[in-house]
């Protein structure tokens, strides 16, 4: 009996599946069809740094990339925000959208039935003169005239120059018909008008021959014009190497860190150069964010001095969670002068309020705050 064959379920590679997802969360945030302007790509860029923020410094991706069981979450803190600063100085540079021209769909079927019309009416007439058979002649001239009038628009959408010229062609004809049509009493009207039976003739053909011109020039305008079209499949590809490759050196930086964050969690002074580095590209980056960014990169900023150290900055924003902050009210003692200016005169015992809060980096005052004497109910 033949050995029966085990089905083995394909497991598909973490990365590759967080690769496949950061593809799809920048697509889904660019238009299906047209092409995207800068606002929605950088839109979509952002959303796609959030993604992978969450994920690569998620306690399930550092414990695989660190081997450890347990990740602590000071330890999540200090690589979000190490692979914060990262990302600001090696961003997730992405190819702009690409696309294609194309001559539209239903302006070619009608190019092709006016072919087949033209041609069939031409050459039935030709074949019925010559041959007293309009039937193969009709037969022909609508397989001729279809395949000519794909080829000359074709033609004229593939050179430029072709159409320039028709458009040239166009204007002066226009230009000369209105002029003869308003000037003909005068010397130029009445040149024209002399020279042109010799050159052009008269008559009912002559003006159905013009007006078939006119149409047939406007016609190959109209029709051979390509709209650009957003090529989706081919920027995805091109997304997908740009996206392999910026994962590839975030994996590696995110499992360098492994030494350090063991040592995160130990209060330590960081020196004014490290701590302007840090807050600098958040400071850019907040200043260069759109109005729906705001709160993002405000986020992203306060969570980076939190982590650095500066105290006072526990739980959600005001901006996030929408309460007005009250003022701190307390009772006026002399030890708090380390932390506190006093404006105004304030004994022991006063009651007062907190104006601003001091700057406090790893219990270090770096700058005192402001309290004003309690008068009345507040």
């Amino acid at each position: 009996m033949p050995s029966a064959k085990k089905n083995v379920p394909a497991v598909k590679d973490v990365w590759q599946t967080l690769q496949d997802r950061t593809v799809a969360r920048f697509i889904s945030h660019l238009p299906p069809k047209t092409l995207p302007d800068d606002a929605q790509v950088r839109t979509a860029v952002n959303e796609t740094e959030s993604l992978l923020m969450d994920e690569l410094c998620s306690a399930k991706q550092l414990s695989e990339l660190w081997e450890r069981a347990d990740i602590e979450e000071r330890q999540i803190a200090y690589a979000r925000l190490e692979f914060s600063t990262w990302k600001n100085e090696r961003p997730l540079l992405l190819p702009a959208p690409t696309f294609t021209e194309r001559m539209n769909g239903a302006k070619l079927a009608i190019a092709v039935m006016l072919g087949t019309l033209a041609g069939a009416m031409l050459l039935s007439g030709a074949f019925n003169f010559l041959s007293d058979d309009p039937q193969t002649g009709h037969m022909l001239g609508g397989i001729i005239g279809s395949g000519a009038m794909v080829m000359v628009l074709w033609y004229a959408s593939e050179n430029k120059n072709v159409r320039r010229y028709l458009a040239a062609a166009l204007g002066v004809a226009t230009a000369a018909e209105v002029a003869i049509m308003f000037g003909k009493l005068s010397g130029l009207g009445m040149l024209w008008s002399a020279l042109r039976p010799r050159f052009i003739g008269t008559g009912i053909l002559v003006g159905l021959r013009r007006f078939f011109a006119y149409a047939g020039i406007v016609f190959l305008l109209r029709m051979s014009v390509r709209k650009p079209v957003f090529n989706r499949l081919e920027y995805e590809k091109n997304l997908r190497i740009c996206i392999a490759l910026w994962l590839d050196n975030a994996r590696q930086f995110i499992a360098s860190l492994k030494e350090a964050s063991q040592k995160s969690g130990e209060k330590q002074a960081l020196p004014e150069p490290v701590i302007a580095k840090k807050l600098g590209g958040y400071l850019h980056k907040l200043h260069q964010s759109q109005p729906a960014e705001l709160a993002t990169a405000a986020s992203e900023m306060l969570l980076a001095a939190r982590n650095i150290g500066f105290s006072g900055l526990d739980g959600d924003p005001a901006f996030i969670s929408g309460k007005q902050a009250t003022p701190q009210e307390f009772v006026w003692e002399e030890d708090m002068a380390e932390q506190f200016n006093t404006l105004g005169a304030i004994d022991t015992g006063d009651a007062v309020f907190v104006e601003s809060l001091p700057v406090i980096q790893n219990g270090k005052v770096i700058e005192k705050g402001n309290v004003r004497k309690l008068r009345r109910a507040r």
